[in-house]
Formats: C-alpha cells, sequence, structure tokens
C-alpha cells in the first residue's frame, strides 16, 4: 500500500515539514546548554561501559536502569564528541516521538488531529528544553507514546502481535525508568475505550483483552528481571525511595507532601506549556468528561493518575518527571482544536485559529534559543541547567587550561567532588590524554593533601565548584586561573594552580 493511500498528500508534505524544522532547531542550538550534573554521569558512564564490557552495568551502582546507557555506548564508539553523540540520540528519540504522536491522534480521531499534535510538540518548550540533553527523558518520553498508541491498538483489535508489541514496549520502559510500570498499572483503563462499541464489547471480548493484558506485562516484567542476574539489582528500589515515600511512610501521613508538590507541579506544567495550550487541556478534559468521551476520558486518567501519584509520593520533585505526560496531554488537546476547527469553514480562521493556540509555544521556544537564563524554562530548572552548581558554566574554559598544560608536560587535576558534574565532565573530554590524571576529593575546604604533595613533583591544578567562599581562596598558596561565572548568578567554577 502507498503511503500517500495512508495519510493524505497535503498531510504528509505538513508531517515532513514539522520533522524537517524539528531537526534544525534541535540541532543547531544542541550545544547552547553547557553540559550539567547528570549528563556528565550518563555520558561518562556510556564511555566506560563502551569500553569495559564488564561494566555494562555500571548504572545500576547508582540505582539507575542501564538501557540508556546501553544505547548510548553505540554513538560514543564513532563519534569522537562523546556529550554530542548521546544529546544527538536524545534529538532521535524525539524524531520518533513526533511520528508516535502523530499516529496515535490519527488512530483516535484523524489525520489532522495527529498533525496539530505533532505541531504542538514541535513548538514545546519543554521537549526543546530536553531533547536536547544527554538524560533519560527524551527516551522514557518516547516509549510513553508508543506504550500508549500500542495500548490502543490493541483494544481496537485484540491481536497476539500488537500485545508482544506492547510488552517489548514497556519492557524497554522499565528498562529506561521505574515509572514505566504506569504503563502496566492503567492498562485496565484502556477497557473504556470499548464502552461504546456495543457489537464488540462483551465478556468473551473483556476475558481476551485481559489475557492479552497479562501477556504483555508478562514480556514487559521478563525484560525487566533479567536485571536480577546482576548483584546491584536491590539498588534500583533504594534509588527510588530516595525520592519517593515508601508504602509505610505514605501511610503514617499520606498527605505529607501533596499540599507542596501539586503547586509546583502545575506551576511548571503551566510555564513550560504556555497558558493557551495548558487551559486548552484543562478544558478538553472537562468537555469531553462531560460528554462521556472515554478515549479522552482513559487518556485523562492516563496523565492524571501518574501527576498525582508524584505530587503524593515524590520526595524529591524535577519538571523533568512529567516529560512523559506532555505528548498525551497534546493529543487530548490536539483531539478538541480538530472537533472544533472542523466547524470552521474559513481556511483562513482555521489556521488563524491555530496560529493563536502555537504562538505562546513558539515565543517560549525562542526566549530560550536568545536568552535561556532569562526564559520561561522554571527556576529548577534554570538552577540544574545554568545558574547553579550542578551547570557546566567553565567547563570548556578548564578543560581548554588543561590540555595547554599538558602538552608539554603531565599535569595532575583534583577536584571538589567525586561524583557528577566533577569530576566526570573532565574526564569525558580529558579520557583519551595520556598526560593528565584526575582524581575528586569530597568534601573539600582547603587544598587536599595528596594534591599538595603532587604539587612538588609535577604541574597541579584544582578545581572548585561548590565552594564560593573567596577568604577561602586567599589563605591558600594558589593561583586563580580562571572565574567562570553559572549563567547569570553569583555561583562560580574555579580553577587554579596549586603552588
Amino acid at each position: 500500500m502507498k503511503i500517500n493511500k495512508v495519510i493524505p498528500l497535503n498531510h504528509l508534505f505538513i508531517l515532513f515539514g514539522i520533522i524537517i524544522i524539528y531537526l534544525i532547531i534541535n540541532i543547531v542550538f544542541i550545544n547552547k546548554t553547557p553540559i550539567f550534573t547528570d549528563e556528565a554521569i550518563y555520558v561518562r558512564w556510556a564511555q566506560i561501559a563502551a569500553n569495559d564490557a564488564s561494566l555494562r552495568y555500571i548504572s545500576l551502582l547508582d540505582g539507575k536502569q542501564p538501557l540508556f546507557i546501553w544505547i548510548a555506548m553505540i554513538p560514543v564508539k564513532i563519534l569522537n564528541d562523546s556529550l554530542l553523540a548521546v544529546r544527538l540520540l536524545s534529538v532521535l528519540y524525539g524524531l520518533v516521538s513526533i511520528f508516535g504522536i502523530y499516529f496515535l491522534g490519527r488512530v483516535l480521531k484523524n489525520s489532522l488531529t495527529g498533525l496539530i499534535a505533532a505541531s504542538l510538540f514541535l513548538s514545546s518548550p519543554f521537549f526543546f528544553v530536553y531533547n536536547r540533553l544527554a538524560i533519560y527523558e527524551s527516551l522514557i518520553s518516547m516509549i510513553s507514546v508508543y506504550s500508549v498508541l500500542f495500548t490502543v491498538l490493541l483494544v481496537k483489535k485484540p491481536r497476539v502481535d500488537l500485545s508482544v508489541l506492547l510488552g517489548f514496549t514497556i519492557g524497554l520502559g522499565l528498562l529506561t525508568k521505574s515509572s514505566a510500570n504506569f504503563f502496566i498499572y492503567l492498562l485496565p483503563f484502556s477497557l473504556l475505550l470499548q464502552i461504546r462499541n456495543k457489537i464488540s464489547f462483551n465478556k468473551t471480548t473483556i476475558f481476551k483483552l485481559v489475557a492479552l493484558f497479562l501477556f504483555s506485562t508478562f514480556i514487559a516484567y521478563s525484560m525487566f528481571n533479567s536485571l536480577r542476574l546482576f548483584p546491584l539489582f536491590n539498588m534500583i528500589d533504594e534509588k527510588n525511595h530516595t525520592f519517593i515515600l515508601t508504602n509505610k511512610e505514605f501511610i503514617q501521613n499520606p498527605f505529607y507532601l501533596v499540599f507542596g508538590n501539586i503547586p509546583a507541579l502545575i506551576s511548571w506544567m503551566f510555564q513550560y506549556l504556555t497558558p493557551i495550550p495548558f487551559f486548552l487541556f484543562i478544558l478538553s478534559a472537562i468537555y469531553y468528561g462531560f460528554k462521556l468521551n472515554y478515549k479522552i476520558i482513559f487518556l485523562f486518567i492516563w496523565v492524571m493518575v501518574p501527576f498525582f501519584t508524584t505530587a503524593f509520593f515524590g520526595k524529591i520533585i524535577y519538571p523533568r518527571y512529567l516529560l512523559y505526560l506532555v505528548p498525551i496531554i497534546f493529543v487530548v488537546s490536539s483531539y478538541f482544536i480538530v472537533e472544533k476547527i472542523e466547524k470552521i469553514k474559513s481556511l483562513k480562521l482555521k489556521l488563524f485559529t491555530i496560529s493563536i493556540i502555537l504562538i505562546g509555544p513558539i515565543l517560549g521556544i525562542l526566549s530560550i534559543m536568545i536568552n535561556p537564563t532569562n526564559s520561561i524554562v522554571p527556576e529548577n530548572d534554570k538552577n540544574q541547567l545554568f545558574n547553579d552548581w550542578p551547570a557546566g558554566g567553565g567547563i570548556e574554559e578548564a578543560v581548554e587550561i588543561i590540555n595547554k598544560a599538558s602538552l608539554t608536560e603531565k599535569v595532575f587535576v583534583g577536584t571538589e567532588g567525586t561524583f557528577g558534574l566533577l569530576p566526570y565532565a573532565l574526564e569525558i573530554e580529558l579520557v583519551k590524554n595520556p598526560n593528565v590524571e584526575i582524581r575528586g576529593y569530597y568534601p573539600v575546604k582547603t587544598i587536599p593533601v595528596e594534591v599538595l604533595e603532587k604539587s612538588k613533583i609535577q604541574k597541579t591544578f584544582f578545581i572548585y565548584n561548590l565552594t564560593q567562599d573567596e577568604e577561602l581562596f586567599k589563605n591558600q598558596n594558589i593561583l586563580e586561573l580562571g572565574k567562570y561565572a553559572k549563567g547569570n548568578s553569583n555561583t562560580y567554577l574555579r580553577i587554579f594552580e596549586v603552588k
């Protein structure tokens, strides 16, 4: 079957345009954000795993599932710039998400719904920020889109092959992040998609679907349980409970976190979605709730159950924990938009309506392109990515200083920090330089004794990233070579030569 018989030709051209624009804006601005601490960890793990088969499960040392690292090993092996290599993977995940979003909208309503949902994705400041970062979120967001798509297809056409696809997709999600458990927990709600189908909605269909759901679940958990072969499998659960309440903690005080988390989560969604798309989703959910549109009710439940679970259980939360819900929000909103604009006869008025909806997100993306530290990005993310100690301001300059010094002699570099931005961001860039030795120290106030000893026999540097006490630096035998601000803040990365 030719593709123009499946997708209207004019829609095919629009989808192609969306893809081209997506690739241009994400690749051109891919290095606009400096490396930040999570990226440094994951890229360094990918380097290590790519060069030592015995360390392919290195992420489990910190309780992180390994799929993201396993995939990242491939471009890290091919490209010299490891950070760029893994960031390009995130761009690819976003590209694949566009196709999934389009087909989900098309399956639920029509091709135009898919196109508008894809346009909302393209113009989303949320995804513009995260589809250019070397972290897990773009991958789990892509997997969430296809988990919903295959769930919808399975309910419409209960078949074993679709059950296998769904199970395999959710399994990949479980090998990426624990939030993929929601993709299984929410399967029963998909039966709502069958309620209006009076011909096929019967006990036999329900029994068949439940059996296929169980088969998908078996496949998914079989994939996840393969990690039990590694001795540090238990670290996943321990890491999860660093960020979420245990059941016992929740029962003792179920409302301990929710009243603080809810305003934060709503605020982040409002800022990243921008006002019109944010309220459009709320309006769509209310409108179709009253109309008993079970397709949208299912999608709304699919978004709100993880949202409120995060609100009630999240001890440490960041905006990116909501990213995998946003594609489904776009599909809900596009469903509503299409229903309303189909009633408008004038093509110009239809295009104007869509433009009004997209203008806020587009301006948000422009603000990030032009001046990210003063853009619509929520304060938590600004601090992580640009303005505080997790941000990588000064790393490139420090690497340049170290590389220049190592051209003629061996150098030793001490860093304030043993895990995260330092020393990993330096190791990513300097791991192949035989004249550079890097070692991390924590906690640090004055220069460690080992570093002082090294300075007696070779050129030695020390980099402070957390400590900001100017008086402390003056009282040591060190020469400041560079002081680099983190974004527009008063937090600095400093590199010293130790005398």
